[in-house]
C-alpha cells in the first residue's frame, strides 16, 4: 500500500530494514508493478513546467495531469521556475 501511495522501493527499505531488492521481490510477488519512479517523476516534472511555459494555471496544470496545484508550484519552485502572480501574467494567455 505505501509503495502505491507513492513511497520508493529505497524508502520501503529503510523504513524495514531490508534491502530494496528484497522489496521490489515482496512487491513482484504480490503483483505489484514495481516501477522506476524517478523517471516517472521527471516526465511529470518536463510535462508541467512544458504546461506552465503555454500559459496553462497551475490549477489547471494539475487537474489535467492527476495531481494538486501544491504538487505543480513545488514542482516548478524546485525546477527554479519563475511563478508570476495572477496580476502578472497575461490574462488573454492563462488558461
Amino acid at each position: 500500500m505505501k509503495y502505491q501511495q507513492g513511497k520508493s522501493t529505497y524508502e520501503l527499505a529503510w523504513e524495514f530494514g531490508c534491502h530494496r531488492a528484497t522489496i521490489r521481490r515482496v512487491l513482484k510477488d504480490n503483483g505489484i508493478e514495481v516501477t522506476n519512479q524517478y523517471a516517472k517523476k521527471k516526465v511529470l516534472a518536463e510535462m508541467i513546467m512544458q504546461m506552465y511555459s503555454e500559459w496553462y494555471k497551475p490549477q489547471g496544470i494539475g487537474e489535467a495531469l492527476g495531481v494538486s496545484a501544491d504538487t505543480v508550484g513545488r514542482i516548478l519552485h524546485d525546477n527554479n521556475v519563475c511563478i508570476c502572480k495572477s496580476w502578472e501574467c497575461p490574462k488573454s494567455r492563462m488558461i
